[in-house]
Order: C-alpha cells, then structure tokens, then sequence
C-alpha cells in the first residue's frame, strides 16, 4: 500500500503585514472568503520537507473581479517569473477565511470547511478543470485571525484530500537512474527541469544532449507552458523511440518531451495497440497518426509513441512516500481512466499501473524517484 506524507506550511511574515495593511484600509470588519494563492516547491533536502508558503505575493496573485470581489488566478505577472518565490515552484490556489474574534476563530467549524474544500477539487475533477489546472488539485483553505492590538496572529491550514480505494505498489520507489537506462534518466531529467522552470521556451531536451530524430511525428511536438503563468505541478513525460530503435536500445534514438496533463487522451491514443477499442471521435480533434477508418495507431504513431509517465514536483522529503497532494491525482486518475484498462467498477476490469515521477531537488540538483 502507497503511504502519503503530509503536506506542511510556512507564513512568511510579509504575509501577516499584508493582512494587516489590507484589514486596516479594505476588509476592515469582513469575513468574507478571500481567494490567495500559495507556492510549493520540489523538496530540496533529504530531512525536511519543502512547505507550502504563503506570503504577501499571495495577495498581489490574486486579481479583482468585474464585481469587485477578488478571484485566484494561480499566478499574476506582477510577481515576476525571477520571483525567488516562484524560481522552480509552483503556484496554488488557496481560500482565507479571516475572523474578526479569537472566538470565532476557535469555534469554527473546521470539519465543515475541510469538507467544503474537498468538495471543490471534486467538482474541479468531473468538471475537467483540473485537466486544465492541475494546480486545483491542491487546494488548501488558511483559516487566520490577527489580533491587532497586540499584533498576535493565529491561523490554521488545511489540504484536503479525496479518500478513495488504497493505491498499490507494483514495485517500490526507486530513484529514476536505477530504473530506467542512463541516457533515457537524463534525457527525462533535462525535460522536467524544463517544465518547472518558468523561462524555458523548450521542453524538449537541450541540443547538446541529442537531436531530435526527423521521423518522429510533428503532431506530438512538446508545448510549453504559457510564459505569464507558473507551470503546473502535475505534467506528463512522453517517451518516444525512432522506428527500430527498440525501446531498450539506450541509444540517442529516443526523444522525451513533457506536455499539459489536459493532453493524456491524445498521447494514449498514439501509444495504443493495433485492435484497441478506443475510437478516434473520443477527443476533440482527431490526431493525424491515426487512421481516420478505424481510429487505430497507425505504425509510425505505433513505432514512436512507447509510454508516458505522471511527473510531478513532490516536497515529501521521504523516499518511500511521496506528497499528500498526489493522493488527490491518484484520484483523478482513476476518475479519468487516465491510465487506461479501467472499466465499470465490478466489471473486473484491471486498471494499467500507472508510472509517476516524483521530481526533487538534491544539493541543486534534480533527483527523481
């Protein structure tokens, strides 16, 4: 059985000046629900955790509304991708409850708003949005209350977590170059390096470690995430082998690119097998490697689209149990089907095991497992 650890947080103190400054001119006596945004990044030390932060960027991440109100918008351009707070981080949307009485603070019902929340990424997953944001799969609510007389702050953080069927372990973890051949490791290593860094203008590895090869399809090219906006914490790596190549060669033949989560449908489709019951009208646009009668992988697709993997940057610091926060992919994964062989549940359909990445960072290094 997988096991999970915790997510942990951080408050900046620019955050409470922020809170202060912001119930002083504007909230005043409000209670109403204020969207933030929180940052979280790959853990970078083998003892402690990476936290979720909240700081008075979370503030300036969240733009006004027509109606006045503020909305979350994950990232705002007036941070600055060179932000310190965003340099291999990932932004996340957050929900501030703040209390005008200590009282209120303590009687609150947590329950409810641990339950409310969880609700959201639900809703978020039969929706399709978080197709489209991963980041909404780790939603967190900070509950505060800032007494300003005496300038004593108290707050409360929640991450909710979908509770579905245990996950199972095919193998245990391993780091990535112990399971995978030298060159494939670090050509996936180049890739995730890539994602996380919000500058980047390829999320193909770079040309010193090996040209593309000219007969893969220009239909599955890597897209880089949008410039104004933080990557996601959740992508896909794409291993591809030239035809005849072997997907054991080891040779400079294999090209690895990441993608947005929302693309997983087309790529399954261009890695399944000849006779595969999934049709071509399953997603919006058809793909050009597949024949157009029967909806099937052509051989070219077939020869060069092998397998993907779930990346994602983890700040479990653990080697044997990653972030809590892929609990809630693991549960839209099998919301999804995302790994394929899923079927109605006692149908007695077996699901595909599902191969993730967890991206850390070691010594400034990337360390995967």
């Amino acid at each position: 059985m997988l096991k999970f650890n915790p997510l942990q947080s951080c408050v900046d103190l620019s955050f409470w000046s922020e809170l202060t400054e912001r119930k002083l001119d504007k909230l005043k006596l409000s209670e109403e629900p204020i969207q933030i945004t929180g940052f979280v990044s790959a853990c970078r030390y083998s003892q402690i955790p990476s936290r979720v932060l909240v700081s008075d960027q979370s503030f300036i991440a969240s733009l006004q509304s027509s109606d006045g109100s503020e909305s979350v918008s994950g990232f705002n351009s007036e941070i600055g991708s060179e932000s310190p707070t965003l340099r291999l981080g990932h932004s996340i949307p957050g929900t501030l409850l703040n209390t005008n009485s200590l009282d209120s603070f303590k009687n609150i019902d947590k329950t409810a708003l641990l339950r409310k929340a969880a609700a959201e990424i639900v809703v978020d997953i039969a929706s399709g949005a978080a197709e489209e944001d991963p980041s909404l799969l780790t939603r967190f609510v900070l509950l505060t209350h800032a007494d300003l007389k005496k300038y004593i702050y108290y707050y409360w953080f929640c991450f909710p977590t979908i509770k579905v069927n245990p996950a199972s372990l095919r193998s245990p973890p391993r780091r990535l170059s112990d399971a995978l051949d030298p060159i494939l490791a670090n050509k996936i290593s180049l890739v995730c390096d890539a994602w996380r860094n919000s500058n980047t203008s390829s999320l193909s590895p770079s040309p010193s470690s090996s040209p593309p090869s000219s007969s893969l399809p220009a239909s599955i090219l890597p897209l880089p995430p949008p410039s104004n906006s933080s990557p996601a914490p959740f992508w896909i790596v794409a291993v591809r082998f030239a035809p005849g190549s072997g997907s054991g060669s080891g040779s400079g033949d294999v090209d690895v690119a990441a993608y947005p989560l929302k693309d997983w449908r087309r790529l399954r489709l261009q890695r399944c097998d000849l006779g595969s019951d999934l049709a071509v009208n399953s997603i919006p646009n058809p793909d050009p490697n597949l024949d157009p009668n029967t909806g099937h992988p052509t051989p070219l697709a077939k020869s060069t689209v092998t397998d993907f993997y779930v990346a994602f940057s983890d700040p479990s610091h653990l080697t044997d149990a990653p972030a809590m926060s892929l609990r809630n992919f693991l549960t839209f994964a099998a919301a999804t089907d995302f790994g394929g062989g899923g079927g109605a549940e006692g149908e007695g359909h077996e699901r595909a095991p599902l191969k993730v990445i967890c991206v850390r960072d070691s010594k400034g290094f990337m360390d995967h497992g």
